[in-house]
């Protein structure tokens, strides 16, 4: 390899205390090193070694990032958020709170940077908004209760990303948010007096309203849950949570007009899905549902328009620092990839966010929620993905007043940067960035790089991803490698 005749030059010189940072990574193992003054010539003949052997880090900012925590003065009690982000056409985040039947809560505006927290309007919801291609937002409002004490219908409403009076749209029962259609209507599904449920439209000036389909039962679903979405071959495709065989749910499609409705899977595999299908380039549709697996408790499922090729990608588990119970619904990025979060499980049982490549089937945890006391617990829903290529989500709990917080984070895995490397009277002083919050660093030193690596000490980064230690027995050594394991 080309170190072992740099390592061997280096080790047999004598040097004075100095140190260089070196900052290179190979996903896992980032590296450092401290040596002599005398050698400062050869180290940056190392250093070159080194960067040209492994990929160089380039971001120092952190990979996960807290960006606002909600407070008692934002909220009404007991709201929390409950649903994903939006990115608005103008850049800036959107976003609700809600209490659990999204009767009182907030609306909300952000940057991207967690500056300009805004409230636009004192009312919640527990669904996501929409941004129509008027530019105006639309929202699942709280309605009307019977005397029994249930709903008997949502207010749909016409909002404005600068806040002002709401418009009122029309009066219906939503179990999901909106879309809007090729025809520019506004589509959901709800419970309908029935109790199995409907697909319906309404006009964006909240004219036109049509129920679309009325479901069933048994083989042909009930209770469809989530958004729909508008595939690439002009349909619309939802799950309901029950019916099919066995009961565990349906994926289904059908026009905008209404036509061809057609239950294009109700197997016993679904395990009861949660709405809001994702699609990709070649049409193949993912979700996830709230059972399934080895312990019953979620999965991610592919299946195609036409119903075939149904598979479970990927079971939670159980399993000590598994998620479990993924929130409804994926988040597809460009690089075929899918995004989502755990509402529950993970490293601090708090929840996780996740990345799942699709085609070679790799799961992968971007950050472990709960890790500090500070950082967010229990993410209400999956990320957004951000035009900047970065995600933007919100988890239910935690923060500063356990209300809740928002949050940004990279769509790869956390990426440490060895920021400086400076030796002082009582050692070495590793400075690094890029760390993942709440998440424990294993810090190991060796005399040579291809030599044997020894557990020197942790460290946890806090919630901007910076996080240092300091190694006390440097002083008996004139010169040593450093690098830092992610867990």
């Amino acid at each position: 390899m080309i170190m072992k005749p740099l390592n061997h030059a280096f080790k047999t010189m004598g040097y004075m205390g100095a140190a260089f940072p070196v900052i290179c990574s190979d996903k896992r193992l980032h590296y450092g090193f401290m040596a002599g003054l005398g050698a400062r010539v050869l180290a940056s003949l190392v250093l070159a070694a080194l960067i040209s052997a492994r990929p160089m880090l380039t971001a120092t900012a952190a990979t996960y990032q807290r960006l606002h925590s909600f407070q008692s003065t934002e909220v009404p009690s007991d709201t929390f958020p409950r649903t994903s982000l939006m990115e608005g056409s103008d850049g800036r985040l959107y976003g609700s709170t809600g209490d659990a039947d999204g009767a009182v809560g907030i609306i909300f505006r952000m940057n991207k940077d967690g500056s300009d927290f805004t409230t636009l309007y004192q009312t919640g919801t527990k669904f996501p908004l929409l941004e129509g291609s008027d530019g105006a937002l639309y929202a699942v409002l709280a309605g009307e209760w019977d005397p029994d004490g249930f709903y008997i219908g949502h207010t749909i409403s016409q909002l404005s990303k600068e806040g002002g009076a709401n418009k009122p749209l029309a009066s219906v029962a939503c179990n999901g948010g909106l879309i809007e259609g090729t025809d520019h209507a506004l589509y959901g599904v709800g419970p309908h007096t029935n109790g199995l449920g409907i697909v319906f439209k309404v006009g964006m000036d909240g004219s036109n309203f049509e129920v679309l389909h009325e479901f069933t039962g048994g083989a042909g679903g009930e209770e469809p849950q989530g958004r729909l979405l508008k595939s690439s071959d002009g349909a619309l495709y939802g799950t309901t949570r029950r019916g099919g065989v066995e009961n565990f749910g349906t994926v289904f499609k059908l026009n905008e007009d209404g036509s061809g409705f057609q239950v294009i899977y109700g197997e016993d595999k679904l395990f009861w899905p949660q709405g809001d299908l994702v699609e990709d380039d070649d049409g193949m549709l993912y979700g996830t549902a709230s059972g399934g697996g080895g312990d019953g408790v979620g999965m991610i499922f592919q299946v195609q328009r036409d119903g075939s090729q149904f598979r479970m990608l990927w079971a939670f588990s159980d399993t000590v620092g598994d998620g479990r119970y993924p929130a409804p619904g994926l988040t597809v990025g460009p690089d075929r990839a899918v995004y989502g979060a755990a509402t529950t499980g993970g490293g601090h049982e708090s929840g996780m966010l996740f990345k799942f490549t699709l085609g070679i089937e790799r799961f992968e945890v971007l950050h472990h929620f709960g890790g500090l006391f500070a950082d967010g617990r229990e993410p209400s829903g999956p990320p957004a993905l951000g035009r900047d290529g970065l995600l933007y989500g919100m988890t239910a709990r935690g923060g500063d007043q356990d209300l809740g917080t928002l949050y940004r984070a990279s769509s790869e895995l956390p990426q440490v940067r060895i920021q400086s490397l400076d030796f002082i009277a009582s050692g070495a002083r590793l400075r690094m960035s890029g760390g993942d919050a709440g998440a424990t660093y294993r810090i190991e030193a060796a005399l040579e790089l291809s030599g044997n690596w020894r557990t020197v000490g942790t460290s946890t980064a806090e919630l901007d991803g910076a996080f240092e230690f300091l190694d006390e027995s440097s002083t008996l050594y004139p010169m040593r490698y450093y690098r830092i394991v992610t867990p």
